[in-house]
């Protein structure tokens, strides 16, 4: 019998879909889109825009905030 390493990597992958799936979620950033953006483009950096989630109640790190930034704004 022959070894297909092909074969064996399409099944693979497809166990891999089936136990992961899309695990896509939102992030805690995605409900105050709007005002991050607009608060970003008025001038404000990344600290301060943690802080503005802060007092909203969303914990979330700078560099978070900065990929979010980068993604979206």
């Amino acid at each position: 019998m022959k070894f297909d390493a092909q074969a064996e990597v399409q099944k693979l992958k497809f166990e891999s879909k089936l136990i992961g799936g899309n695990r896509k979620k939102a992030s805690k950033l995605d409900k105050h889109k709007f005002e991050l953006i607009e608060i970003y483009k008025q001038g404000s950096n990344i600290v301060e825009l943690q802080r503005w989630l802060k007092r909203k109640g969303i914990n979330a790190h700078w560099s978070t905030i900065q990929r979010w930034i980068k993604k979206h704004g």
